[in-house]
């Protein structure tokens, strides 16, 4: 094997890969890129010119975790040759991890904002039609009561006002 191949010609890819599998890549991520990764599911991703991409997580002899993406693309299709490429996506995949927590942190603050303007309104709600139907309630027993015409026009005014004014309430709550 030369120093610029990463698989030795004269042994079988799928041994050299799984090797390269059960020694680098993540226990969490070995079944899953063995199994996307055995020839026969690789040909049939890429012989119609597609590229064939699988990420992973590639642990580090000093422990530590990086993020990488092989890349399958086809070279000789009669011979069945493909190119296979090793990318580190580690930065790509933090930067997605920052830009995914920052719209969780925004969605919380907008739910909490939310909770807020939905207790703001209940209360608001009902801080507001309490005392106006008060006034129509009472606006009601004062017409029963009083039979004085000039009154009673006084009294119809502030009822037809009150019930035009919970309607506004209500519209806007």
């Amino acid at each position: 094997k030369s120093k610029e191949q990463l698989y030795d010609p004269t042994e079988s890819y799928e041994r050299q890969h799984q090797h390269f599998i059960d020694t680098y890549v993540c226990p969490e991520d070995q079944a899953r890129v063995s199994r996307l990764c055995q020839t026969k599911d690789v040909w049939s991703k890429i012989k119609g010119g597609n590229t064939y991409k699988i990420s992973f997580g590639l642990l580090l002899p000093n422990g530590h975790k990086r993020h990488k993406q092989l890349q399958f693309t086809a070279i000789d299709l009669l011979r069945k040759t493909f190119l296979m490429s090793c990318i580190d996506v580690t930065n790509i995949y933090e930067e997605q991890e920052v830009a995914k927590a920052k719209l969780k942190h925004a969605l919380e603050l907008a739910e909490h904002a939310n909770h807020a303007k939905t207790d703001f309104l209940s209360r608001m709600s009902h801080d507001i039609r309490t005392p106006l139907n008060g006034v129509i309630g009472m606006t009601a027993l004062a017409r029963e009561k009083n039979q004085d015409r000039e009154v009673q026009g006084f009294l119809e005014k502030i009822d037809i006002s009150s019930h035009y004014l919970l309607s506004l309430v209500n519209d806007l709550l």
